[in-house]
């Protein structure tokens, strides 16, 4: 009677559920992703979860709608940097039923059964994380957004309790590197040096064929030796080197320091132009040796760039002196 009474079974709670359905894991990394939101958080916010069900590497984007023209975007910024995945696992929220999420996705949309969190349970349960971490910022008084990255820095470093082995590393192939010390690296792989072989093949054809089209050659300067330094012009009179002469007092590889009375530059040495060892004199004849033209602009220039043309001459201009004096009008 009892178990026939409607209102009794209403009433009485079924200890009995459906066994655990266990998903085998996808054959590659980002394959298969779980899809889910977590708040709405009192200052208005939303976070939108995507976990990697083969590696657990997680990605939380916030954002203050759950509406599709809101998700959209955070979803296309996920999938351009670590790529499109060939299934997303959502539930059956208002944004992935819209047409607007119909047309932008461009893999297989798999939605799992509604009101059974279970079926998505690598991203509901990395939420119940989530907002532990999130509610614990709070009571120390701290900004939650700022503790959501420090947060999924370390996690992403962390191995998974399933897996053990980090989400960073099975997803990218190395270690997230921490805080905390990490262990040396492997060997290199197969891979790594076909990528190292690669890379020097190429930097190689693009050093000869730089080199080669402008002329390059190493500068042979030694500290002590005197040089002029390339500056920008500033003006049609400007020179390309500054007249005022350095002294090289630093080499390292290709970076040189010069110095001249208490101002001292670090160059390239390609900026630099080795002056003879008789500059010192003719440099002081021509009085170059303290002249800044950095500072010289054309309108400072007072005297004529070039020399008027000659006009009309009085005949004291036109002849010599003595002429004039022999010379008698008769």
């Amino acid at each position: 009677m009892i178990a026939g009474c409607i209102p009794c079974q209403a009433v009485l709670p079924n200890h009995m559920q459906e066994p655990l359905r266990m998903f085998e894991l996808p054959s590659s990394p980002w394959e298969k992703v779980g899809v889910d939101f977590c708040g709405p958080f009192p200052s208005g916010d939303y976070l939108l979860v995507v976990i990697d069900e083969y590696s657990r590497y997680p990605e939380v984007e916030v954002l203050q709608s759950m509406s599709a023209r809101a998700t959209i975007p955070k979803l296309d910024k996920i999938f351009s940097t670590l790529g499109i995945p060939l299934e997303v696992k959502t539930d059956n929220g208002p944004p992935f039923q819209s047409s607007e999420y119909t047309d932008f996705a461009t893999y297989r949309h798999r939605k799992i059964t509604p009101m059974w969190p279970q079926a998505n349970a690598e991203a509901e349960r990395f939420m119940r994380t989530l907002e532990k971490t999130i509610r614990a910022a709070h009571v120390e008084g701290r900004q939650w957004k700022q503790t959501l990255y420090a947060f999924l820095h370390n996690y992403r470093a962390t191995p998974h309790c399933s897996t053990r082995m980090a989400p960073a590393d099975v997803l990218f192939g190395r270690p997230l590197r921490i805080k905390l010390p990490e262990s040396p690296l492997p060997s290199q792989s197969q891979a790594d040096a076909k990528l190292r072989q690669a890379d020097a093949v190429a930097k190689n054809r693009m050093k000869h064929n730089a080199d080669r089209m402008r002329h390059a050659a190493p500068l042979a300067v030694k500290v002590g030796d005197r040089v002029l330094c390339h500056q920008k012009r500033k003006g049609k009179l400007c020179p390309a080197y500054n007249p005022r002469p350095y002294r090289i007092i630093a080499i390292k590889g290709s970076m040189v320091t010069a110095k001249h009375d208490d101002h001292v530059i670090t160059r390239n040495s390609s900026h630099f132009k080795i002056l003879p060892v008789a500059e010192n004199h003719h440099s002081q004849q021509c009085g170059l040796k303290d002249m800044d033209w950095t500072e010289i602009h054309p309108e400072q220039i007072t005297e004529p760039l070039a020399p008027k043309p000659p006009g009309p001459q009085s005949p004291v201009q036109r002849y010599p002196a003595s002429y004039l004096t022999d010379f008698k009008v008769n």
